[in-house]
């Protein structure tokens, strides 16, 4: 989008649809045009966890230390944090086992 011939230029003259960009803090959660909340896809609460919730390493079930998932506990995927733990490879495969065959 061009900008408006005659408009001086600051963000508080932008046209609407440039008024944010990347990386802008006014751009988080809510605030941003592609939020869309509880709709969220599998990947973008997965990135989403990641972002709140880093990766330390350590397997919260058998504390085994190297690379770790983000494991969903309740088969629901929603914004919540408490409903995801930090699992190793093995662990997150023997959880989703037992919660399949429940």
């Amino acid at each position: 989008m061009p900008w408006p011939k005659g408009r001086k230029k600051g963000v508080e003259n932008m046209p609407v649809g440039r008024r944010f960009q990347p990386g802008d803090p006014g751009m988080v959660a809510e605030n941003n045009p592609a939020w869309r909340g509880d709709r969220v896809s599998y990947s973008g609460l997965h990135k989403w966890v990641a972002y709140h919730r880093p990766a330390t390493g350590v397997c919260q079930v058998c504390g085994g230390e190297g690379y770790t998932e983000n494991a969903n506990l309740s088969g629901e995927y929603h914004r919540d944090l408490d409903d995801f733990q930090e699992l190793c490879k093995p662990c997150h495969i023997a959880h989703d086992a037992e919660r399949r065959a429940a």
